[in-house]
């Protein structure tokens, strides 16, 4: 059997290019979805990396924030330390300060308190509140007079007593600063 084309040439070139042209649409649509299937798909990515920086960012900040509280910790225990050398140092080198804080109470009269206590060295910058006037002149008395037992033999434990006026408070107290040396041999003798 023979195949007869009865339909005319331009029938057929027209067919021709309505095929290409569907199959040149179809690759064209078929092209535009795969370009877009791709920019969504980038899109996913870019957003994904976007949530994922933003929830890694937050992650860091509560480290750093938590890191803080560990260096506050650490500075305090930096303190501790240096608190703890000091205090070695000083039983190290057998300073008895409880001895001394036990001998200034006994040498400060009934009718004066301290009520600031500077401590360098052997220079000791008080402020003393009294009773009355009367008290600051026992007060240098007491501390100019006071002895303890050193090697066998009193020796006077304070030295270069210096009061700088005084001032009456409202409730009739006298306030005055005062300016002493202590005597270390006397207190700490060495053996």
């Amino acid at each position: 059997m023979f195949k007869i084309n009865l339909v005319p040439e331009a029938k057929q070139l027209q067919r021709k290019i309505q095929r290409a042209n569907i199959l040149s649409t179809i690759i064209a649509v078929c092209l535009i979805g795969a370009f877009l299937l791709f920019i969504i798909i980038l899109l996913g990515f870019r957003v994904s990396n976007v949530t994922t920086n933003n929830r890694l960012l937050k992650n860091i900040r509560s480290n750093e924030s938590e890191l803080e509280d560990y260096k506050n910790l650490e500075q305090t225990v930096i303190s501790l330390e240096n608190g703890l050398t000091s205090i070695k140092e000083i039983t190290k080198n057998s300073v008895k300060w409880s001895l001394f804080f036990t001998e200034l109470e006994k040498a400060i009269p009934a009718d004066t308190k301290f009520t600031k206590l500077d401590i360098r060295d052997n220079q000791i910058n008080a402020d003393v509140e009294g009773t009355s006037v009367d008290s600051l002149a026992r007060f240098v008395q007491s501390f100019g007079d006071y002895k303890i037992k050193a090697n066998g033999e009193e020796k006077n434990l304070f030295k270069n007593i210096d009061t700088t006026g005084y001032t009456k408070s409202e409730t009739g107290n006298v306030k005055f600063t005062v300016k002493f040396e202590l005597i270390k041999e006397v207190m700490w003798p060495s053996n």
